[in-house]
């Protein structure tokens, strides 16, 4: 298996030279260049940086020579079945292009917008490939969407793994399509999901319950009859049920399981001392035993962050997945947020998908860092906060050989244009006081204010959302505190059965949703599917963080913000759940009590998005700055921005030094 780029964990660009050891030293230390025998090695995105360097002419990257491009995408081993599943008739111009660029390397990062089609670009360019196994790992909630695209594009039942303890899988059910029932009105239950209740997400594989015990110490499997003997608090499996999950495993094109499943549940004995429960190992083993083609990582910020802390080895998300694709020969990574904050975030994400090619040797941020993120060593530890020259141009130009993110206005024109508004809102209500406790952390002091700013926007939004209903359209509702949710939805449900608006409610078929991040995963992937087909008018009201992610939430024609996320990437993502095709346009309303809290969480958010805006050049983070056209507040000091934030509130004695910390 070759790849023009190289494999993953390589350098294919060779450069055999004589150096003194300081000045080899130096540029090793440079993420992207090795050390090999004889001279030094690069990626293909550092050969011309390196060629440079040492002097020498720098050798084409395979990707731009002149090659017959037509003549090689003919020779993908999966075309035939492309056409078969008729693929090229549902794919944009665009996607197809996307999926060929993906197909033709060994690691590669889709970076498109929210809702521009990344799934099923993936999808195309692992059918282009003819990827036999493909395992696909991704958050929670996103598990049921991919089982869904897969089977509405692929017509393939995914195996989806489920549970810490590594021993529940479901196939997802073809026939339903995990709705439970099928006919007209979906009146009958399905006869293949093979549960009883019809509430099943697939045929269920095993699960531990089907081990009972039937004496001390003696277990036997209801499933196939045999009986167990083992000691107490050790985990109880039957052989032929394992079996029957590596079967599954290996005969499944598709196997889907989220980050967090990955590693084993932690312990701790009397002494504080952490351990792995056998009892709950994760999936991370099973899926060791087992050889897969292709591994996709959705969302891929969500494994950005990294530990030198020793006792936490191996348990981050980053890790958990490098271990699992250790030796899958192609991972693809997709995100429609790769700096969610700081340009940091993209270490761990390039790390992954190259196998420490991109980033370096050590599996340690230091040198990436140092590079291009201002990286040096704080007074409370290493720090990486900012963004240096580097950043801006050599880490934009290597991002284009193994990256796609293209313009939205580019590739999505006959989707809605989104348009911003922010609602500032003068708080009249009378002084009141607010004490803080002495030793009251920060983080409740900073929810406190913000909860204090939310009840002066409750009846502007309740009166907006109410003159959009009475329209019959539907609306998305976002906050970032799950109380403030529940308080908006009940707000709502009031209105609606008000004399004023009942009868209206009742003619354009008002219902309402609320999720939050009690609500099961599952459970919001069917109240989103519900909103999607609902026929009139409609509120979907939810916490930021909860449904920020692979949920559609097509149809909705406005988003309300009435609190804001401390960061962009979030908000982004959050503000296109209702992009989708038919959607005649797509209002996005941001709710700002001025002097409040809300003005502070701006102070924070604008340098992350202007963040996002340099090294991405993300078009949708300048209009969200654009949006909140906010004056230049930098040179205020922290005490002059609590002053303005709390001058309609007796916030008494502060603790300490008599100052508050808003900073944590």
């Amino acid at each position: 298996m070759s790849f023009p780029l190289g494999a993953r964990g390589t350098h294919p660009a060779k450069f055999y030279v004589t150096l003194p050891w300081s000045r080899i030293r130096e540029l090793t230390n440079i993420p992207g260049i090795s050390r090999i025998y004889g001279g030094l090695a690069a990626t293909w995105d550092m050969a011309e940086f390196l060629a440079q360097e040492l002097g020498q002419p720098c050798p084409r990257p395979p990707l731009e020579a002149e090659v017959d491009l037509e003549a090689e995408v003919k020779a993908f081993p999966g075309l035939s079945r492309y056409f078969d599943l008729k693929l090229n008739e549902v794919a944009r111009d665009y996607q197809k292009e996307d999926a060929i660029f993906m197909a033709r390397r060994a690691y590669c990062m889709n970076c498109n917008a929210m809702r521009m089609g990344k799934t099923l670009e993936s999808l195309i360019a692992s059918v282009l490939i003819d990827a036999r196994r493909t395992l696909i790992v991704c958050p929670a909630l996103a598990k049921y969407v991919w089982a869904d695209e897969i089977a509405r594009w692929l017509k393939e039942p995914t195996l989806v793994l489920e549970g810490r303890g590594g021993d529940i899988a479901r196939r997802y059910c073809l026939t339903c399509m995990a709705r439970g029932r099928v006919g007209k009105d979906r009146a009958e239950k399905c006869p293949d999901c093979k549960l009883r209740n019809g509430q099943s997400r697939g045929f269920r594989i095993y699960e531990a319950k089907d081990m009972k015990e039937t004496a001390p110490g003696v277990y036997e499997c209801r499933r196939h009859g045999r009986t167990l003997q083992a000691e107490p608090d050790l985990r109880i499996q039957c052989k032929e049920c394992l079996a029957s999950i590596d079967t599954a495993i290996d005969e499944s094109r598709y196997v889907c399981v989220n980050y967090d499943l990955l590693v084993s549940q932690q312990g701790a004995d009397a002494a504080g001392r952490t351990y792995a429960r056998d009892d709950l190992p994760g999936w991370g083993p099973t899926l060791g035993r087992h050889s897969f083609d292709l591994c996709i990582g959705d969302e891929m910020h969500s494994i950005r962050g990294w530990s030198t802390d020793r006792t936490k080895k191996g348990t981050t998300r980053r890790e958990r997945f490098n271990l699992v694709t250790e030796n899958i020969p192609r991972v693809w990574g997709l995100t429609g947020t790769p700096i969610y904050g700081y340009v940091r975030d993209l270490w761990g994400q390039l790390d992954a998908i190259s196998k420490g090619a991109l980033t370096s040797d050590t599996g340690l941020p230091f040198s990436f860092h140092q590079r291009y993120c201002l990286g040096h060593r704080g007074e409370f530890g290493w720090e990486a906060d900012g963004r240096s020259p580097l950043a801006d141009t050599e880490l934009r130009d290597r991002l284009r050989y193994f990256t796609i993110q293209r313009p939205r206005n580019e590739t999505l024109k006959n989707l809605p244009p989104k348009t911003r508004q922010t609602i500032r809102i003068d708080d009249t209500r009378p002084s009141k006081a607010m004490r803080f406790g002495k030793d009251e952390p920060n983080s409740g002091r900073i929810a406190r204010l913000i909860k204090s700013s939310f009840e002066v926007k409750v009846d502007h939004v309740v009166e907006n959302v109410m003159n959009e209903m009475a329209e019959g359209n539907r609306s998305l509702v976002f906050t970032y505190a799950r109380d403030s949710a529940e308080r908006l939805a009940k707000a709502i449900e009031r209105a609606s059965n008000n004399r004023e608006h009942r009868t209206r409610m009742r003619e354009v078929n008002l219902k309402i949703w609320r999720v939050h991040g009690d609500t099961p995963t599952q459970v919001r992937f069917e109240q989103s599917r519900a909103f999607r087909e609902h026929q009139g008018a409609g509120v979907f009201l939810s916490t930021i963080d909860a449904m920020q992610i692979a949920i559609s939430l097509g149809g909705a024609s406005t988003v309300h913000f009435a609190e804001l996320h401390w960061q962009p990437a979030a908000m982004l993502q959050a503000e296109d759940r209702p992009l989708a095709p038919g959607v005649t346009g797509i209002q996005i309303v941001y709710y700002i009590v001025r002097s409040s809290v809300d003005e502070h969480i701006e102070q924070i958010l604008m340098p992350k998005i202007e963040t996002k805006d340099r090294v991405e050049r993300a078009s949708g983070a300048r209009e969200v700055r654009d949006a909140f056209s906010v004056d230049d507040d930098s040179d205020k000091s922290l005490a002059d921005l609590i002053l303005a934030m709390t001058k309609n509130v007796d916030l008494g004695k502060y603790a300490g030094d008599g100052e508050l910390d808003l900073t944590d």
